[in-house]
């Protein structure tokens, strides 16, 4: 079954499907209250075909727990994490504004070397960061990295960065 607007998973509301799902599931907009008001949060719902192996989904949300202990720049934070009552796992994690990889290779080609060079020592940095926590990433690929431009308080863009997402999906699909 689908999530639609308005459910709530642990105190997360689902604000919409968004477009892309990933090669997991679907993909949820959600928001989830803090401190200082809300923030938004992807959440990911795995595909019921994935989710027939127990103890796949076993390992998947063990190694999201894992990740969800870390506070690793250049990796997407998971901040929830579950199963749903028909036995489907989701997780949620920050959500990140930019584009995958991948989609800017298929929109614009090859990148110049100046805009890899920052995408690929933020992807590498937060792969070192995690391996030093005994912790892979798994399935580190184009369409798992998004490439990130913060506004800065000039008015200008930063450099490109990547964020890591779908961190331990390797868990599930190796069931």
């Amino acid at each position: 079954a689908e999530l639609s607007p308005g459910d709530d998973l642990s105190g997360i509301k689902v604000l919409k499907r968004l477009s892309a799902d990933g090669g997991l599931g679907k993909v949820y907009l959600g928001e989830k209250p803090n401190g200082d008001g809300k923030h938004r949060v992807a959440i990911k719902v795995i595909r019921s075909s994935l989710a027939r192996d127990r103890s796949a989904v076993a390992r998947y949300l063990t190694s999201q727990r894992a990740l969800r202990r870390t506070n690793i720049s250049g990796v997407a934070a998971i901040t929830d994490c579950g199963t749903l009552p028909d036995g489907r796992p989701w997780v949620a994690t920050e959500y990140v504004q930019g584009q995958t990889l991948q989609a800017r290779l298929e929109r614009i080609g090859p990148v110049h070397i100046n805009e890899a060079l920052p995408i690929m020592e933020g992807v590498l940095e937060a792969l070192t960061k995690l391996h030093s926590k005994g912790l892979v990433h798994g399935d580190v690929k184009p369409s798992n990295v998004f490439v990130v431009r913060e506004d800065k308080e000039d008015g200008s863009r930063s450099e490109p960065r990547g964020v890591l997402v779908d961190g331990g999906a390797l868990r599930l699909l190796a069931g």
